[in-house]
């Protein structure tokens, strides 16, 4: 048996373990939210980024496989019914709201060539950041995230879609067949 061929055909399904546990839940749910032609990679990238596919990571405001903070996994039982009570820590639950958050935000922005990219940053930063920054710049972008938050959350949030666009996804590139 050749292991780098292995190896290099592990890498293109995904990756191994831990991830792949969850490809088939992920594929359906981003199916049926978005419609067959959107990527699963990026939300696998963003789980990786996220939580590195721990269910039970958490950090000082958030946890879970999708990082909600309880504020957020509050809401999105309020606007999404059928997951009232499922917990940020039930893999099957942030999985179903990170995809519909993530779909909330997307509707949201402009269709202006980057709305992956400021969909991404106000999942990570919140939906009223960057709006403010669009509003009081016409665009959101570095030098008017600066001008409303500390240097160091305006560098994790401009950071973040990178990580999850260029360094993440395309390990997850397999999952989209």
């Amino acid at each position: 048996m050749n292991f780098p061929i292995l190896a290099l055909a592990v890498s293109l399904m995904g990756g191994g373990s831990p991830a792949l546990k969850y490809r088939p839940f992920l594929t359906r749910e981003v199916r049926f939210v978005w419609g067959a032609d959107e990527p699963v990679s990026t939300f696998a990238a963003q789980i990786r980024q996220e939580s590195g596919f721990d269910e039970q990571a958490r950090s000082s405001h958030a946890g879970g496989l999708a990082q909600f903070t309880p504020a957020t996994e509050a809401w999105i039982g309020e606007a999404y019914p059928e997951l009232t009570g499922g917990g940020m820590f039930n893999w099957k639950w942030a999985i179903r709201a990170l995809v519909r958050y993530d779909r909330h935000l997307h509707e949201r922005l402009p269709d202006d060539g980057r709305r992956w990219e400021l969909t991404l940053r106000a999942y990570n930063g919140g939906l009223g950041w960057i709006q403010k920054e669009m509003r009081a710049c016409g665009a959101a972008g570095a030098a008017c995230c600066r001008r409303f938050r500390a240097a160091v959350s305006c560098r994790e949030n401009l950071d973040y879609p990178a990580l999850i666009l260029d360094k993440w996804k395309p390990q997850y590139a397999g999952w989209d067949r």
